[in-house]
């Protein structure tokens, strides 16, 4: 669960440049895309598909849970962050309320190529493989 703002420049009537900013409110996340977002049918119409490829950049703080092996029920949070880097891509249905207000929906998925995680557990720091995110996001937004 998160909030976010994001900009949109159109360079046609079909492709725009589009910079999202999400801040988790529930994690300790922020993460911030480059991408160029694609409208087949067009961006003026009252309801609008888009497709998406988009590069995010991710920095998150999360407690991990390591027990030592001779208590059997005790676990001590362990503080880690992680830097992520990958590319998704994003697919979009937004539905025009009024001339500046909108609702849409946008699902993505992707792949993290570097995900370099800090810890203050084992050596202090490590690189994660290549993996698998996804994205649901519910917009509500105002065109200025």
């Amino acid at each position: 669960v998160g909030l976010g703002i994001s900009y949109e420049r159109f360079i046609d009537d079909k492709v725009s440049l589009v910079s999202p900013l999400s801040a988790g409110m529930v994690n300790r996340m922020l993460q911030a895309g480059l991408g160029v977002k694609f409208y087949p049918t067009g961006h003026e119409s009252v309801v609008k598909y888009s497709v998406s490829p988009m590069f995010l950049l991710t920095r998150i703080d999360y407690d991990s849970y390591y027990g030592p092996y001779y208590f059997d029920n005790y676990y001590e949070p362990l503080p880690q962050e992680a830097l992520q880097f990958g590319f998704m891509l994003v697919n979009g249905l937004n539905v025009t309320i009024d001339q500046d207000i909108f609702l849409g929906v946008e699902g993505g998925f992707g792949v993290n190529y570097i995900s370099r995680v800090e810890s203050s557990w084992n050596d202090g720091h490590y690189n994660e493989d290549p993996s698998v995110n996804g994205m649901l996001r519910l917009n509500f937004g105002y065109r200025f």
